[in-house]
């Protein structure tokens, strides 16, 4: 029974003298749970009216949110988005949590994506040497590709003394999301063929071991897990 059937009929018996406290009482507790009950449904459609109207997220974007889910926009509903992981799996969010979160949407401002890609050398190597090579390399990756950016010039930085090897950091550039992990498994194949034809070591952690026997020590270099 609605409020506009129930309020004549508690007016008729207010006039009559009977106490009507008690039902206003329990039509205001019912409203209040139905309130509640329909509180995550109209946020959610508010939220998704919000995200719909202001076309900040369109259908086809690849997107990642602050939690870490990913993954290319398959549908925006009124009330949930989906989402399809990279892996294939099918994510569905309800849009309060779409709406609320920080999203990186990497179809914006177009398709392409600057990427690093890192790795280290020996404290021997030559670093002028090595920097042309990744160059070299990096450049006919991307040439030769069709994920790789043509017209991009990659670049390398050198960034700290690591344990075991001069550590660099290789800038390049792709279509888009998905090209950057086709691109930068040719790169790490080509790089690493090319330092084993030029020479250039690639570290593996060492730790130093002495032994005391006495008044001499004795020295072991041992590979270190960790």
């Amino acid at each position: 029974m609605s409020s506009f059937t129930v309020s004549p009929f508690l007016v008729i018996l207010g006039r009559i003298g009977v106490n009507i406290g008690p039902y206003l009482a329990g039509l205001g507790i019912g409203g209040l749970a139905v309130a509640l009950a329909l509180q995550p449904t109209l946020t959610n459609f508010l939220s998704g009216t919000y995200v719909i109207s202001d076309s900040v997220i369109r259908k086809g974007d690849y997107i990642q949110l602050e939690s870490g889910v990913e993954g290319t926009v398959e549908e925006i509903g009124w009330r949930i988005t989906k989402i399809r992981h990279w892996q294939g799996n099918l994510i569905i969010l309800p849009n309060t949590k779409l709406s609320d979160a920080v999203v990186t949407d990497f179809e914006k401002p177009d398709l392409s994506m600057v990427f690093g890609v890192d790795g280290g050398i020996s404290y021997s190597s030559d670093l002028e040497k090595v920097e042309q090579v990744i160059i070299e390399v990096a450049t006919e990756v991307m040439k030769n590709n069709p994920e790789g950016v043509k017209d991009f010039m990659p670049s390398v930085k050198f960034k700290n003394f690591g344990d075991s090897n001069i550590n660099f950091s290789v800038v390049m550039k792709a279509q888009n999301r998905a090209g950057t992990f086709a691109l930068k498994h040719y790169f790490i194949k080509a790089l690493h063929k090319r330092f084993q034809n030029e020479g250039i070591i690639m570290e593996y952690p060492v730790r130093k071991v002495y032994l005391d026997s006495g008044n001499s020590g004795t020295m072991f270099n041992q590979p270190r897990n960790s």
